[in-house]
């Protein structure tokens, strides 16, 4: 049965959702969605203490009794540390979501919601839509890919909805991410990028929205971005307009195995999970600035 035969499934907030990762940036984020829907939230995560659950090691299916969703957002992620630790990524992003989407099975959940990347398009010459063919550059970027496909080899028995966030910012991003580090002064190395930057409250509608969207099979997927790359250049500026403040950087090459361009088409998402026109970008910085500050 798809979300289309089922009316009272059509968008009706869920009542329990379960979220791995939900003490990450967009977990956090995400269960403070669903709560402020009145959903009760199972949060999953290594750093929770009231439910500590590592991906790594077998996911035990009670955990997800009663769900109307499973939200997969725990991974390792980053390109660089990817090169470092491919074994670790594999074992993480790839391994363990077959054993979240196991344990979904397991427990009759209706539906699983992986989070993946935009990495897995590797360059964008243009904007890439869902269909776009996926050529990822990195460790992070090809695991992404085969965890998508590993969700996807079990939706004849649970439906697979996949989410493709691009270059996710604002309040209470990693201190280690660049923007957050540009925001706070700290002297930092650009290259000639261009980036599809999504501000978090965007990326975590089109989560929410993904968690009861109509389905016409057992499985979706949907990218979640701006549709407009920004250039480091600009990068620069918006910042300046956004704090007043102009950032401390210098120039370098191109980083290795890392897109020079993420470029999202997003109207599939837009038209399919009713969402609203993206944050500007000087917009968001100026929230995720005042964040830090406070």
């Amino acid at each position: 049965m798809t979300t289309e035969d089922d009316p009272a499934r059509v968008g009706a907030h869920p009542a329990r959702v379960a979220i791995t990762g939900s003490s990450g940036f967009i977990g956090r984020h995400v269960a403070a969605a669903f709560r402020s829907l009145g959903t009760e939230v199972v949060p999953l995560d290594l750093r929770d203490e009231a439910r500590v659950v590592d991906v790594r090691l077998h996911i035990e299916p009670d955990l997800f009794a009663g769900c109307d969703a499973v939200v997969h957002l725990a991974a390792l992620s980053g390109v660089a540390p990817s090169l470092e630790r491919p074994v670790a990524y594999e074992h993480t992003n790839v391994d363990g979501t077959a054993r979240v989407a196991d344990a979904a099975v397991a427990a009759a959940v209706p539906r699983l919601v992986v989070a993946s990347s935009s990495s897995v398009y590797g360059e964008c010459a243009g904007p890439a839509g869902e269909d776009t063919p996926l050529r990822p550059l990195s460790p992070y970027g090809r695991t992404k890919l085969a965890a998508e496909q590993a969700a996807a080899a079990r939706a004849a028995d649970i439906e697979v909805v996949v989410v493709r966030p691009f270059t996710v910012y604002g309040p209470g991003q990693r201190a280690d991410m660049l923007l957050a580090r540009m925001l706070a002064g700290e002297r930092c190395t650009l290259w000639p990028f261009a980036r599809d930057f999504t501000y978090i409250d965007d990326v975590v509608a089109g989560v929410v929205a993904a968690v009861t969207a109509p389905l016409t099979g057992r499985r979706a997927c949907w990218n979640l971005g701006s549709g407009r790359p920004v250039t480091a250049a600009a990068l620069i500026d918006s910042l300046e307009q956004a704090t007043g403040r102009r950032p401390d950087v210098e120039w370098g090459p191109p980083r290795p195995h890392e897109a020079h361009r993420t470029w999202a088409d997003p109207t599939r998402a837009t038209r399919d999970l009713g969402l609203p026109a993206p944050l500007p970008l000087v917009e968001g910085l100026r929230h995720q600035a005042d964040a830090a500050r406070g």
